[in-house]
């Protein structure tokens, strides 16, 4: 991140993609991007840069990946893709993921009244 450091939110993408192209695509690219996209507020680049590593590269993904995206997802408000995101993410690490991101996501459902989908997750 410190490469990156003071450069708008595509100047520091295209800096991770440069490096990304000196050695094979690998997981600690991925969550640097989540890190850097996160750190501007670029949910919907996250979720673009994120698809384009998981599914064209094979990044192999962590638990921590997912929840840089969760958390911009959560912040934007974008309720279908959270969720869409919560069930890959326990479908892809299961037991792995931490018990606060589910309890985050509870929370944030709660909060907006969507008893429904907290009833189907709790």
């Amino acid at each position: 991140h410190t490469v990156t450091k003071g450069l708008n939110w595509k100047d520091a993408l295209s800096v991770i993609e440069n490096i990304r192209h000196t050695r094979p695509p690998e997981s600690e690219f991925l969550l640097a991007a989540m890190r850097i996209l996160r750190s501007y507020n670029r949910w919907w680049e996250m979720n673009e840069v994120f698809k384009k590593y998981r599914f064209i590269y094979n990044v192999q993904t962590t638990p921590t990946t997912y929840t840089y995206l969760i958390d911009a997802v959560m912040a934007a408000g974008q309720k279908d893709l959270l969720l869409e995101l919560l069930e890959e993410l326990d479908q892809v690490h299961g037991e792995a993921v931490s018990c606060w991101v589910y309890v985050a996501v509870l929370n944030w459902l709660f909060q907006r009244g969507d008893f429904t989908n907290y009833a189907v997750l709790f």
